[in-house]
């Protein structure tokens, strides 16, 4: 009885180390002083069917620096964003547009109107509030970015666009923009098939608040640039949804409905455990509206457009960790 007892235990104390090996830790480890660089290229195919139809396409290849300037007694870090290069090639109904910060010959296209919105991030800091689930709390310096943005577009009839401009990308919408692209992991232990979901609400003018629901799941651990990685799948949906209470909103259904008709969400993420950081991450998000709106000819008219929209976003830490 004494020697099946101790066999039995024998067995017990192998499996508890085997279950606990297949649990993987994943929240982000923010280090007071660390700081990590990263290497990003968006993607983005707009087409635009209806009266007037459009087409613009964008490639944008950046590169920015993120220094944990302290973290608080709650492990709440303050996140310094540095962007040290940026280059973009934009085709815009068949007119196209290249700029590099890193190749002189290009730097006149900063101030054209399809570029300046991204050539003027070049230098600037914002920072943000970040706890270990990737919950961004507040950003700061986004304002005061988009008026150097603008000011390169200053003047005559663009000024109320530029106006919108400065109205639409505040430190709130750009501190949901940072949030959907850390809200990864969970900040717990998770078994090797595990499933989490997290969703991100962000405000559009006019269309009124999109909401982005993802669901990640844990596929295992790989080897990736010399780091031991969590291979993590995200696949999700968007949903429209109007605030209640909110006036402009109503107002502006009544004159332009718009409507979500499909959305899809889809990437894959290498997440070092143990520094807590991103490696790599790719994703993908296609969506396919319509908008019913008054015909300017004759606003007794309805006209409508559909648009489609195919982005794609690859990150990649280059130094750090």
């Amino acid at each position: 009885m004494l020697s099946r007892a101790i066999a039995v235990l024998v067995v017990l104390l192998a499996i508890v180390p085997a279950a606990a090996q297949d649990r993987v830790d994943l929240h982000w480890r923010w280090v007071e002083g660390r700081s990590l660089t990263y290497r990003v290229v968006e993607e983005m195919d707009q087409s635009i069917a209806g009266d007037p139809s459009s087409a613009l396409n964008w490639v944008r290849r950046f590169r920015y620096r993120e220094a944990v300037r302290r973290v608080d007694g709650r492990g709440v870090a303050t996140v310094d964003r540095t962007y040290e290069a940026d280059a973009v090639e934009v085709t815009r109904d068949g007119r196209s547009v290249e700029y590099d910060s890193d190749r002189p010959g290009t730097h006149e296209a900063a101030s054209d109107p399809l570029v300046a919105p991204f050539a003027a991030f070049l230098g600037k800091t914002i920072s943000f509030d970040v706890d270990a689930e990737g919950r961004v709390l507040a950003v700061r310096g986004v304002n005061e970015l988009m008026k150097s943005v603008t000011s390169p577009l200053s003047g005559g009839m663009l000024d109320a666009q530029i106006d919108a401009s400065i109205a639409t990308l505040t430190d709130e919408s750009v501190r949901q923009q940072i949030e959907r692209s850390l809200r990864l992991v969970p900040a717990r232990a998770v078994r090797t098939g595990e499933s989490w979901e997290t969703s991100v609400r962000q405000p559009m003018p006019v269309v009124g608040v999109v909401e982005s629901r993802s669901r990640h799941t844990l596929r295992g651990t790989v080897r990736h640039a010399a780091r031991q990685c969590a291979r993590i799948d995200t696949t999700g949906t968007l949903t429209l949804v109007r605030p209640e209470g909110d006036d402009l909103s109503r107002l502006l259904e009544g004159l332009v409905q718009v409507r979500l008709s499909d959305s899809r969400l889809a990437g894959e993420t290498l997440f070092d455990h143990a520094d807590g950081c991103i490696v790599r991450s790719e994703m993908s998000m296609d969506t396919d509206w319509s908008v019913l709106m008054p015909d300017l000819a004759d606003p007794a008219k309805r006209v409508e457009q559909t648009q489609r929209l195919r982005q794609k976003a690859t990150l990649e830490l280059v130094s750090g960790g």
